[in-house]
């Protein structure tokens, strides 16, 4: 060991000067050379005569610079150039083999280096905040509806009392409308516990950030800005701290401006822009009342030493108490804590781990791919080894050499490879933070994991791909020198080495077309389920009607009633309406009339989605009635208490939609009728459960911050300009804000589990193309190594069709077994991913057979092709070839 330790540093440490040392070797042997001959010369003979003499003397001078070359350690490093070299010029020799062989590895290497970045930067890289492995992420856990935003009153007794915690802090985001610009805008600011921006790791760019004496209800209102948002709305101008904007109508002094470049971890779908102290809020009595749960989220930095797991006991041990103490509020709940960068990242897990396992097996078909390219090239070389062999080369020397050649194919298309991941990783970065709002993670991909995995991923390609061949190779030269033909038993260790190789493509390709496969009947089950209402040609707007103007009742109602009437005259419009939440965002209990009063925090309380909507907004979101009416422009404050719920809910409590008519519910301590049943709505994706869904007239309870939702005949986008014209002539103040489509909505819902399953199809579409081309490799192999066999059966009457069936059968048997084989991985695979799939079972027999007779008709259409050929065989011809 220690000698061999030895040997390869001398080969490291000489390999850099191996020229200079061959120099000096040289001079070494001609100055020895050169004294011998003078001493011969000084004793009478003639030069030309003691040179001979000195050379016989010697034995060989090329030996002896051979045996000191030797003695150096880098008779390795030298025959590994000499391999190159050789290596480079059969590679040049044979062009085609080259570049498909490269092409397919850069392609399979280019697609790991890809997902392996997207997978490193989104579920392995810690978050770029100083100590982020220590963010935690708390929310509490309602026994009757789950998950929940935070009270801020418990945030408050949390913060003081829990052990576990060096920081603690929460947010939540909320828009503000700017006014005292050219044009009211609506903007997303963020409100946020004193010093969460320095837990961040943020420093200011100019100015301070607020502090614990800002974050108080009787402090003066203060606000830090964006980077980007001081520089679009203020021109870069440092003279802004100190000065006032106006935000939903009060002052607010900006106090600093946020660096360059950051981003706050969380995926909202856009950044905030502005951010203001949350404990301004204590003012309100919405922030006083524990019942209360305005959207705040918690985050914070765990102790040294301390785990998920303690943090959990700790604030679960001071929830305890405060059920003790407010039972009302709090009985019954519980914390729940966790990783923050998990959680975040939590829903894209499970695709992107399917996504790094498909690409793994697409680069181990690529590497059987080529690995069958490199028998049927290898026994096409079966006379170059046998010779080598008969000269004196070790199975060793035959190795190295073809690993030499292999290593060059591996290096080029990893090169190739890398250029293509550097384009698929630009696109992926853009898509991470345009899409699914991972606008906080480095895509970095030459970086330390990112380095040694391509080295990695490029050395065990070319184990993966090349040493399986080259030993067959080596092997099959004795062989040859025994038996003096190619097409004997060497011959069949290489088919037999090429069949079980295509066998093996054939099973990966079909476990990945039956994971595609899954995928797309998944979707079709989603598709189909529907998420309760019609996306179609519908537009979103906001609307925030705040300040003294809009502050009684009546103001809102009659802003009401001029946005529908003059909205709804537009030629291209087909409904419109209003309402207060678009798709979940405030849930509330209530109690069927005649059922028992609930204990607070009791697991049987029925909690419900909530929405207040005007008149048309049922028809213009596309929810089905199935029972009742909608509302009218009679429901107003005057007349009894009305409601719709869903068909969730009616089911709950009666055994049908009619049954649940003319029954009522309380609410805030009011009775409501139901006079309608309509679809469920599933809030938040159609594969997300969602509660029960409540709405109320608008005009029994008005709302200041108003979603306008209109249904077109068109494109819904072609009546943004004219609605907001509408608006500006009702109040100019006014700012609208989130201009999209219900579409689009829906899209966003399900574009991970598209975008997954798209990846997938298009692994699986290049898993089927190179399983065809390895099967089609073998039957022509095959076809080749059996022409005289064909030649005498055509000679002995054998048709056409008897020497094709022939062929396809052998490609068939091959294919069969791969099926056979691959069902088995497909089964497991299918178990595996049993968390992204909706509707089906993993063992869905349908896309098992879908997926079976696909692979049959392309190994049909494989083996067919070099059918044809051998068909055509010439009995005498292939008796002379042999």
């Amino acid at each position: 060991m220690a000698r061999w330790l030895v040997e390869t540093w001398n080969a490291v440490r000489f390999t850099f000067g191996v020229g200079r040392k061959q120099n000096e070797l040289e001079s070494e042997m001609d100055c020895h050379i050169g004294e011998a001959v003078d001493d011969l010369v000084e004793q009478g003979v003639r030069r030309e005569e003691a040179r001979k003499r000195v050379l016989r003397e010697f034995g060989g001078v090329e030996q002896i610079k051979e045996d000191c070359r030797d003695s150096w350690g880098t008779r390795m490093v030298s025959d590994f150039k000499r391999d190159l070299t050789f290596g480079l010029g059969q590679l040049r020799k044979h062009k085609g083999f080259t570049v498909v062989a490269v092409a397919t590895l850069s392609l399979g290497i280019g697609a790991n280096l890809t997902i392996f970045n997207f997978v490193n930067a989104m579920l392995l890289k810690p978050l770029p905040y100083p100590e982020s492995e220590q963010f935690a992420e708390f929310q509490p856990v309602h026994p009757s509806f789950g998950p929940m935003s935070i009270a801020y009153q418990n945030f408050l007794d949390w913060k003081e009392m829990n052990e576990s915690f060096d920081e603690f802090h929460c947010y939540r985001f909320q828009g503000f409308t700017l006014t005292g610009v050219d044009r009211p805008e609506r903007i997303l600011g963020m409100e946020a516990s004193a010093d969460l921006l320095s837990m961040l790791g943020a420093t200011p760019h100019i100015g301070r950030f607020f502090g614990p004496s800002d974050d108080r209800a009787e402090s003066e209102r203060t606000v830090v800005l964006s980077f980007a948002f001081w520089q679009q709305m203020y021109g870069a101008d440092p003279g802004i701290v100190g000065e006032t904007v106006i935000l939903n109508n009060n002052p607010y002094i900006v106090i600093g401006v946020l660096p360059s470049g950051f981003n706050f971890p969380t995926r909202a779908s856009n950044p905030a822009v502005v951010w203001t102290p949350i404990g301004l809020n204590a003012r309100n009595s919405g922030f006083l009342n524990r019942r209360n749960h305005p959207g705040i989220n918690g985050i914070g930095r765990l102790k040294e030493g301390m785990s998920v797991d303690q943090a959990y006991r700790d604030l679960n041990r001071i929830t305890a108490l405060l059920g003790e103490e407010y039972p009302d509020s709090n009985l019954g709940v519980t914390m729940l804590v966790d990783d923050y960068h998990k959680e975040i990242v939590e829903d894209v897990r499970p695709g992107l781990v399917l996504l790094s396992c498909a690409v793994g097996c697409l680069l181990l078909i690529v590497c059987v791919n080529i690995a069958g390219l490199l028998v049927v090239r290898a026994a096409s070389r079966s006379a170059e080894f046998s010779f080598r062999a008969s000269l004196g080369a070790g199975r060793p020397r035959i190795i190295r050499q073809l690993m030499s050649e292999n290593f060059i194919l591996a290096v080029a298309g990893g090169a190739i490879g890398l250029v293509l991941a550097r384009w698929g990783v630009r696109f992926l970065a853009d898509f991470a933070e345009t899409e699914m709002r991972f606008s906080e993670v480095d895509f970095t991909l030459f970086d330390t994991s990112g380095i040694l995995f391509f080295a990695g991923i490029v050395f065990m390609t070319c184990l993966l791909f090349g040493l399986f061949p080259a030993i067959q190779a080596s092997l099959s030269t004795s062989v040859l020198i025994l038996s003096g033909s190619r097409t004997a038993t060497a011959g069949r260790q290489f088919r037999r080495l090429k069949d079980a190789l295509v066998v093996g493509e054939v099973a990966l390709a079909l476990v990945l077309l039956s994971g595609a496969g899954l995928l797309v009947r998944s979707y079709q089950e989603y598709v189909v389920a529907g998420p309760g209402y019609n996306p179609d040609n519908t537009l979103i707007l906001n609307v925030s009607l705040q300040g003294e103007t809009y502050a009684s009742d009546e103001a809102k109602l009659a802003f009401y009633r001029k946005l529908l009437l003059q909205t709804r005259a537009l030629p291209e419009l087909k409904y419109a309406g209003l309402c207060s939440n678009l798709l979940g965002g405030h849930q509330d209990n209530y109690r069927i009339e005649g059922q028992p009063e609930f204990t607070a925090g009791g697991t049987e309380e029925p909690f419900a989605e909530y929405s207040r909507i005007t008149p048309g907004a049922i028809e213009a979101m596309g929810i089905r009635l199935l029972a009742g009416r909608t509302f009218t422009e009679f429901d107003t404050a005057e007349v009894g208490r009305v409601a719709l719920v869903d068909q969730q809910l009616a089911r709950r409590w009666w055994s049908s939609s009619e049954e649940a008519l003319g029954k009522r519910f309380f609410d805030d301590g009011e009775l409501h009728e139901i006079v309608g049943v309509v679809s469920h709505v599933k809030h938040h994706g159609v594969d997300q459960n969602s509660l029960d869904s409540i709405y109320r007239p608008a005009a029994q309870m008005p709302f200041g911050f108003i979603r306008l939702v209109a249904r077109t005949h068109g494109d819904p986008m072609g009546l943004v300009e004219s609605i907001r014209d509408i608006i500006a002539g009702i109040d100019s103040n006014l700012a609208v804000s989130n201009v999209t489509t219900l579409q689009s909505i829906v899209d966003s819902q399900s574009f991970f589990r598209r975008l997954t399953m798209t990846m997938l199809i298009v692994f699986a579409a290049a898993a089927l193309v190179l399983s065809s081309i390895g099967l089609y490799g073998v039957a022509s192999f095959a076809a080749s190594q059996r022409t005289q066999e064909f030649g005498i059966r055509i000679a002995l009457g054998a048709s056409l069709q008897d020497i094709r069936a022939l062929v396809i059968k052998g490609g068939g048997k091959l294919a069969l077994v791969g099926v056979g084989i691959g069902l088995l991985g497909a089964f497991g695979a299918g178990w595996l991913i049993r968390g992204l799939l909706f509707g089906i079972a993993p063992a869905d027999p349908l896309t098992y057979l879908a997926v079976t007779v696909v692979i049959g008709a392309v190994a049909i259409l494989a083996s067919y092709l070099p059918s044809r050929q051998a068909g055509k065989t010439s009995p005498i011809e292939a008796l002379r070839a042999e």
